[in-house]
């Protein structure tokens, strides 16, 4: 205790001292001392109170400036005493403690006595009441509840009152801002302080009475007080505001100008109804006024005042730029006011070009056109150097363009050119040293400016169909590329060394390399145009990139520049890798561009650029190319002075009906200028022309289509309006679509449908995305509902052909399974990435039924029955007078059953009839191809397919139109424009939307109203392709005389067969050119080059000739022959493949083997073959002397099947002639000539000549010969004495059998035989023969008639004589036995082979064989007895007919042929004695003994009939003796008539004399033959008497 006082006691001498005590004060010391004093005692100890009291009296008596402090911590002892006690506190007040807090605070403010003062707010008895009056709008969120404060609320409103009164009193910053704080903290303490105070005392409302006098801190510090109540205590203080605004308007203070203006730019862009309550305050109003007078002051003198001012203008700018983007009403008072023209003037300095560039984007979502027209029109009157302007303006317009609204006023208002101009004023920016403005702008910021101009131009581009078409369509690419070669960076194009050309390509960077190089080099590159897509979306930044690749040279770095271009150039290549990027870059022009600015490269094959660039134009020209472009091309690929095309080849009709071919400079001036067409240039013909499938060429050739890709939008299709309209009886007045007047539907006969189709993917399972061919909608007037009542699909499940005619509703996909359906199998027919041909015919019935039948590529695939399309849609089921039945067509997907789906599926050209079509129809139809482009109304076939009135609709994407709506609406009528536009999703006033409208080519037709045609309806999904092969554009650059050029131009083997592929691809692609050629005798001027280079002939190029003749066929293994004309004037025109090498002439005539012999029955191909003359031209070429064995077995083998195939007399009459040509005439002239004798023929003549024979052998003997009537008539056209002239003795052996062969067949035939039989007139066809008369007068001598004195003579008489000189051939017998076993007339002829001179030894052939010849007859008497013809050729040969020439009678009867010859007369001789009775003078003996044939003299008939009655006496001897003797008893009836008859007889020649025999014989014979008579005349006596007595 004694401390204390001591420690007490020391500090009150101290106090004495005014120098301690402020020490004490401001240190803080007088705080610790007083803690020092009470640590260890009791708050309530008396002692501890009195010490303490005397300590702060001392203090207090010390006369400082600075007092607050022990104040303050006097009065902490009520505020810390409060909890335990409020005595204390009430003793404060009750003492007036207020005031004297009132009066510190009037000359000091601490942070701490704030505090104080705070906290005593908080002290009362009771709590505040306060009425909830809210009468102004306020924020959702705003909730005021006093029941839930937590217990830290104002309840003494006198302390809060000191803190506002020192607050409006104040003029200091340091106290106003803590008054500030405090008063922060106090309404922090609970949300519910601040209404208290607020709707007591108003504190928030006079402070903004009079903060306007405040220092700028303080006015900040207020500011954040508003905020607070705005944001955490979602309240709006309407008075507070109101009071602000007006100090505002009275624009008193500057500073607080500003800062309110922050606050309200700050309480705008967070709340949109403070922006409605500023806004009715005038605020609005307000700025613009201040504003129009700062734009006038700016504009005028150029300058912005003070920093301050500037400032100021900023805040107002921001204000009301977050003003107008809260409310379009406030964008529109901004405009209404005509502020417009003001915030422009903003725009020039950078300070306030940010807030006025905001003001004008707001000015966008109202009126684009108009902040578009400012935005460009600023960009476009800006200097050179103003980059930052002109970045900001496009930074601008980047943030508006996503508004789509904007996406068209940037077209109208010029955008296009605007940012163009843009980099048409960077002239010159980039170069390495830049001159001018530029020169002091850094290459970064440059950089920046241009890559966010393109970046603006792709946005607009890639996000807006209408600004992508007109981008293109206007030419904007092409200027876009001209204005980035004046940039500096690029160079004229410099051919590369070949060594920089190597090391280029040795250590290639790729494309996506040089990507990477420029993302890390920090490049502000947008992401956009990097990412490279899988399909182009843009095909006009690929002709930008190759307009500039040419001219990308940097001269310090050769080498980086060749990577570079091959960089680029080779990523193009990549993209148009695929079939559908082609087909988009061919529709964007790219080939215009490659030949425009790329010409050089093009025409130098030794630089670095030409094979990728010449791979661009293959794979583009290969899709479609247009007659300027390939002319262009051409042009290129034939520059050279001396080369005229036109100068080449001419060709004139002769009179002969020939052509003439005057080559005036056929290939160059001089030989010295001889400079071919590389090859390199026509193989890129070839690539362009060659089909790209193995398929045949009707489906294998793309046409123009419409493409749906069902992946990213799930819907596309074409969309067919106004179909056909029905319309009521008394409904006339009411507008309808179409063309005319109305067409009625359904059909009432039936209908069929037809289209080409592909499809590219199908749909999955899970998909299930049909392809939608055919959907027919109506819709009835006054009806809500719209009906499908016809649809064609293919689908996904099964790849069934789906065909329903039911009526089901036009509206969201739902579950169709209910309906009913047709369906046609053809999943097994469908073949992704192949055109097909669909035909649906439906054929009404008599009742409401129809016969379906379905045809898939000319097939059909299915026929059946169902429901015909009712007359009126839905459940209607009449028609109110007064309606109107829309019918639309729509082919695909439409917008209503958007699906997405992996399907893709083109459709190209598609018809509707309203007639049935046959089979014979579709097949016509599908035979025309896919590049068909008609009404099928003039085709070459009888009659029309379909009249003209009977078709609805034709649509080929080939023709069509790029328009719009409203200038549909103009062209045709408001009913179609508004049906286009509801399927588009677009208003029927659209005059800048692009519709692709497929015309109806049947629309010229006569008949009713047709439809307009089809549109496109999709974005994205859909695309559009119109081909046109380079084979079409041909027929625009001169035809296929421009093709036959480059044959004439070939110098090697590559180069000609490079060129007659190109013929032939365009000739295999394109009827036109096939007709065109035939036209200017193509084929034979094509022979006639094919002759000048037949030492260039190789096998492959022989093989592309058959194809262009068209006689190769692939697919089927059957050859038949495409065109007839191609094949006489070049297969044909044998003179063309003589000189070639590799035996072409050879493979040419086995072709027409293999032509013949794939027919496989058909006689078509040989035919086509027999109308070329082939005959003749192939016998011509057996007179070749050069002709080898060989291609003479061919050429044989050729004949034989012409003559099989189709069969006429005048190719057997020219055969015989060339076969006589060679027996006879050459013959002829060698004896003429060399005195050559007949049989010194040389062999091979023999050799063609036998194979001739062979030839016709085979026709007439084989398994299938030819029938009996042709083969009479080749009889009768060769003419009998035509075989007779081969029998000839000096004619070869094998000759000699090969006509006998012929000649025994051909008599087995009766009606040949009797024709033989009866006479042949000699030289029946030599005399056709055109030669001279003495040529033929000298082959009639040498003939075989020069025995025959009378014009026609016997066959059987002349055929011996001939034969003779052939006896010693076997094989001659054996034919003439198997005619013999038939036909007895041939037995004279066989008989007079024994009549040859003997000259072999007794056991040779020619000894032995008459024993085997007289065997033979002796069985043919046995098959034909008693024959008189048979007879007649016995005795004939007996006579001693056929004797040679000189032989005499001695040599004659002792030929060992003779012997035989008695022999068999002998045994016909017994035959008859014993089995033929002796009554007439038929009997054998009579017809024996009495047949004379002419030219025998008396003396050999003598000897002959001598002869006969000397062999028939010794048989009669014969047949009387038994062992030796003589007897009578076994001789009967019979024998004895005839030896009665044969004494007769006997006795009768002998008086004739022509009996010589030695008289004692026949006495002899005679008395036998009476005693034998005499012996059974006794003999039957007796049995007569024997026989009368037993009766």
């Amino acid at each position: 205790m004694w401390m204390l006082v001591v420690c007490s006691q020391v500090i009150l001498q101290l106090c004495r001292q005014v120098q301690f005590v402020e020490e004490l004060v401001e240190t803080q010391e007088l705080q610790c001392v007083i803690i020092a004093l009470t640590s260890l005692w009791d708050q309530c100890s008396s002692s501890w109170r009195r010490q303490v009291s005397r300590v702060l009296r001392a203090v207090s008596a010390a006369q400082v400036p600075n007092t607050v402090p022990v104040a303050v911590s006097v009065f902490s002892f009520v505020k810390d005493s409060y909890p335990i006690n409020p005595a204390l506190f009430e003793e404060f007040e009750n003492n007036d403690g207020y005031a004297v807090l009132q009066t510190i605070m009037d000359f000091s403010s601490v942070k701490d006595l704030l505090c104080l003062i705070a906290s005593f707010t908080l002290f009362g008895k009771a709590e505040l009441k306060v009425a909830l009056c809210v009468n102004n709008p306020q924020p959702p969120g705003f909730k005021f509840d006093p029941a839930l404060t937590k217990g830290s609320t104002v309840k003494n409103l006198r302390a809060f009152k000191i803190i506002q009164a020192s607050f409006l009193r104040s003029g200091s910053a340091l106290t106003c801002s803590q008054i500030l704080r405090t008063v922060q903290m106090i309404w922090s303490w609970d949300k519910a302080n601040f209404f208290l105070l607020e709707w007591t005392l108003q504190c928030l409302a006079q402070f903004a009475e009079c903060v306007w006098q405040k220092p700028a801190t303080v006015h900040r510090l207020f500011f954040e007080l508003v905020e607070m109540v705005v944001f955490h205590l979602s309240y709006i203080p309407h008075d507070t505001l109101k009071k602000v605004q007006a100090m505002l308007k009275e624009g008193s203070s500057q500073a607080f100008s500003m800062a309110t203006l922050e606050c309200f730019h700050g309480l705008v862009m967070r709340s949109g109804l403070l922006s409605e309550v500023l806004i009715d305050g005038g605020l609005m109003e307000l700025l613009l006024v201040e504003l129009r007078r700062r734009a006038k002051i700016l504009r005028k003198a150029g300058i912005t005042g003070e920093d301050c001012e500037r400032q100021l203008t900023t805040n107002m700018l921001n204000v009301v730029s977050a003003l107008a983007m809260r409310s379009v009403r406030n964008t529109a008072c901004i405009r209404d006011l005509g502020m417009i023209p003001y915030i422009k003037i903003f725009l020039n300095d950078e300070q306030f070009r940010s807030p006025a560039l905001c003001i004008l984007e707001q000015l966008s979502e109202m009126n684009p056109e108009e902040y578009m027209s400012t935005a460009i029109g600023a960009l476009c009157s800006s200097t050179e150097n103003e980059l930052r302007f002109k970045l900001d303006v496009l930074q601008s317009i980047l943030k508006v363009l996503d508004n789509p609204n904007s996406w068209n006023a940037f077209r109208t208002a010029g955008g296009f050119n605007g940012l163009l101009s843009i980099v048409v004023d960077m002239e010159g920016a980039l170069l390495e040293q830049p001159l001018g403005v530029w020169a002091s702008v850094s290459h970064s910021s440059l950089m920046e400016l241009l890559l966010l101009t393109l970046h603006v131009v792709a946005l607009v581009v890639h996000l807006h169909p209408v600004n992508a078409h007109f981008f293109h369509t206007t030419g904007h690419y092409e200027k876009l590329a001209e204005a980035l070669l004046q940039l500096g960076c690029f160079h004229d194009s410099v051919h590369m060394k070949a060594d920089v050309a190597t090391e280029c390509r040795s250590g290639q960077r790729n494309y996506r390399q040089f990507v990477d190089v420029a993302e890390s080099s920090g490049s502000p590159l947008p992401k956009t145009l990097f990412s490279c897509e899988h399909t182009i979306l843009h095909p006009g930044a690929v002709k930008v990139m190759m307009i500039l690749v040419p001219h990308i040279y940097f001269p310090s770095d050769p080498q980086m520049s060749a990577e570079l271009q091959l960089a680029v150039t080779g990523h193009v290549q990549s993209m148009v890798k695929s079939e559908q990027n082609r087909q988009i870059m061919c529709e964007s022009g790219l080939l215009v561009t490659l030949l425009t600015h790329c010409k050089s490269i093009l025409s130098n094959s030794g630089h670095l650029l030409h094979l990728p660039v010449v791979r661009i134009l293959e794979k583009l020209a290969s899709q479609s190319i247009d007659h300027k472009c390939l002319r262009a091309f051409r042009t290129q690929i034939m520059q050279r002075k001396h080369v005229h095309i036109h100068k080449v080849l001419r060709i004139q009709k002769s009179i002969f009906g020939g052509i003439t071919l005057v080559l005036n400079h056929l290939l160059w001036t001089s030989p010295k200028s001889r400079i071919p067409i590389p090859l390199h240039r026509i193989i890129s013909l070839v690539s362009m022309t060659s089909p790209r499938s193995f398929r045949p060429h009707k489906v294998s050739v793309s046409p123009s289509f419409a493409e749906f890709d069902m992946t990213d939008s799930g819907y596309g299709c074409l969309f067919l309006p106004s179909l056909a309209t029905v319309k009521g009886v008394s409904a006339d007045c009411i507008s309808t679509g179409g063309t005319s007047n109305c067409r009625g539907f359904p059909p009432s006969a039936g209908l069929s449908f037809s289209c080409w189709f592909l499809i590219s993917r199908f749909s999955s399972a899970c998909d299930s995305h049909p392809v939608r061919l055919l959907t027919v909608v109506r819709h009835m007037s006054r009806a809500e509902q719209q009906y499908c009542c016809l649809s064609v699909s293919i689908s996904a499940s099964d790849g069934c052909l789906v065909i329903s005619t039911e009526e089901e509703p036009y509206q969201f996909l739902g579950d169709d399974s209910a309906c009913i359906h047709l369906r046609f199998k053809c999943s097994k027919q469908l073949m992704p990435g192949q055109w097909h041909h669909l035909v649906v015919a439906m054929a009404k019935d008599i009742k409401k039924s129809c016969k379906v039948s379905a045809y898939l590529n000319g097939e059909v695939i299915g026929t059946s029955k169902m429901r015909y399309i009712q007359p009126f849609p839905g459940q209607c089921i009449a028609m109110d007078a007064s309606a109107v039945i829309d019918v639309c067509g729509i082919i695909g997907t439409p917008p209503i059953w958007k699906q997405h789906a992996a399907l893709i599926w083109r459709v190209g050209p598609a018809y509707l009839f309203e007639e049935v079509l046959s089979a014979d129809s579709v097949e016509i139809m599908y035979a025309q191809g896919t590049k068909y482009i008609g009404n099928y109304l003039a085709l070459d076939v009888q009659g029309r397919l379909i009249p003209p009135e009977r078709i609805s609709f034709g649509i080929n994407p080939a023709v069509f139109t790029v328009t719009t709506v409203a200038e549909i609406r103009d062209q045709y009528n408001e009913v179609d424009c508004r049906l286009i536009a509801k399927e588009m999703g677009i208003t029927s006033r659209d005059n800048s939307t692009p519709v692709f409208l497929a015309r109806n080519i049947s629309q010229h037709l006569s008949g009713t109203a047709r439809t307009i045609g089809a549109a496109l309806v999709g974005r994205f999904a859909v695309r559009t392709f119109t081909s046109n092969s380079a084979a079409t554009s041909f027929q625009y650059v001169g035809g296929p005389a421009v093709v036959l050029s480059l044959v004439a131009m070939a110098s090697d083997d590559g180069s000609l067969y490079a060129s007659i592929k190109v013929l032939l691809s365009i000739l295999d692609t394109n009827q036109v050119m096939r007709r065109e050629m035939k036209r200017i005798n193509g084929y034979k001027l094509f022979a006639f080059l094919l002759k000048m280079k037949a030492h260039l002939i190789s096998s492959r190029t022989f093989q592309l000739i058959l194809a262009i003749v068209g006689a190769m066929e692939l697919t089927t293994g059957c050859i038949y022959i495409h065109d007839l004309t191609a094949l006489q004037d070049i297969l044909c025109d044998f003179e063309v493949w003589q000189k070639a090498p590799e035996s072409l002439d050879l493979s040419v005539l086995n072709h027409f083997v293999e032509i013949l012999k794939s027919s496989s029955g058909d006689p078509q191909n040989a035919e086509t073959m027999h109308s070329l003359d082939l005959m003749a031209k192939l016998l011509f070429l057996l007179q070749d002397p050069s002709v080898t064995h060989r291609k003479v077995t061919v050429i044989c083998t050729i004949v034989k099947y012409l003559l099989q195939g189709h069969f006429s007399t005048a190719d057997v009459r020219r055969h015989g002639k060339i076969i006589m040509f060679e027996a006879l005439f050459l013959t002829y002239i060698l004896c003429l000539y060399f005195c050559l004798a007949l049989s010194q023929t040389p062999a091979r003549t023999v050799w063609i000549r036998n194979q001739l024979l062979e030839v016709l052998s085979s026709l007439i003997i084989c398994d299938s010969p030819l029938p009996n009537n042709n083969q009479e008539e080749v009889f009768l056209t060769l003419g009998s004495d035509w075989f007779l002239l081969f029998l000839q003795g000096h004619t070869h052996s094998s000759t000699v059998l090969l006509i006998i062969r012929l000649l025994i067949h051909f008599l087995s035939n009766q009606s040949i035989l009797t024709k033989f039989r009866d006479g042949v007139s000699p030289g029946t066809l030599v005399e056709s023969m055109e030669m001279p008369q003495d040529v033929i007068g000298h082959l009639g001598l040498h003939s075989w008639s020069f025995e025959c004195l009378s014009c026609t003579c016997p066959g059987f008489t002349v055929l011996p004589r001939l034969l003779l000189s052939h006896i010693s051939s076997p094989q001659i017998y054996g034919a003439f036995a198997a005619l013999l076993m038939g036909k007895i007339d041939c037995f004279t002829c066989y008989f007079h082979f024994s009549k040859k001179p003997v000259t072999g030894t007794e056991g040779s052939w020619e000894v032995q064989y008459p024993g085997s010849v007289m065997q033979f007859l002796c069985l043919l008497h046995s098959l034909f007895p008693r024959d008189p013809l048979f007879l007649r050729n016995v005795a004939q040969s007996g006579n001693g007919e056929g004797r040679t020439v000189g032989e005499s009678p001695v040599a004659r009867l002792s030929h060992p042929a003779r012997k035989q010859v008695c022999d068999f007369i002998r045994i016909l001789l017994m035959d008859s004695l014993i089995n033929i009775p002796a009554k007439d003078h038929n009997h054998p003996f009579i017809q024996l003994l009495e047949f004379s044939p002419d030219g025998v003299c008396q003396e050999q008939k003598q000897s002959f009939q001598s002869e006969l009655l000397e062999f028939l006496m010794d048989i009669i001897h014969m047949t009387g003796q038994e062992d030796g003797q003589s007897t009578h008893v076994a001789r009967d009836g019979t024998v004895i008539l005839h030896i009665s008859f044969f004494s007769k007889m006997l006795v009768e020649k002998l008086y004739t004399g022509m009996f010589v025999v030695d008289p004692e014989n026949l006495l002899v014979f005679v008395a036998e033959q009476i005693a034998v008579v005499s012996v059974y005349y006794l003999r039957d006596y007796s049995c007569c008497k024997i026989k009368y007595i037993l009766v």
